[in-house]
């Protein structure tokens, strides 16, 4: 490919990037996609452990009731605690929603775009 001042000298300029700079720019997606995977992973089992905590309060709070360990006024206490912990259980929910999107949307699926566009976008003749 000539480059412009190239054009008015009549020299040919080679623009075609070497092997390890191919490799260099796989790579980098490669990590990228890595780095985008291992946030996913590390929000997905960070939900995953909450819903648990709060699966097996709920659990132990009607294995009492069932088993009649709870009066009257510790049943209401017990059920109002256990609103408070199913309120706490969806707002974790749409908190860890809002965040997923906010991340990976704005920052996280750009950012690989780039990082395609640099690396499959270069012409090589």
């Amino acid at each position: 490919m000539k480059l412009p001042e190239d054009i008015i000298h009549g020299a040919e300029v080679s623009t075609v990037p070497s092997v390890p700079l191919t490799k260099a720019r796989i790579s980098l997606v490669q990590w990228g996609l890595v780095g985008i995977a291992g946030f996913i992973a590390a929000v997905m089992v960070g939900y995953a452990l909450k819903e648990y905590q709060c699966a097996r309060l709920l659990e132990c709070s009607q294995r009492e009731v069932l088993a009649g360990r709870v009066d009257e006024v510790g049943y209401a206490r017990l059920n109002e605690l256990m609103g408070k912990v199913r309120e706490d259980l969806t707002e974790f929910r749409k908190f860890i929603k809002e965040m997923i999107q906010m991340i990976l949307l704005n920052a996280l699926f750009p950012a690989l775009t780039a990082l395609l566009g640099y690396a499959f976008g270069t012409k090589q003749t």
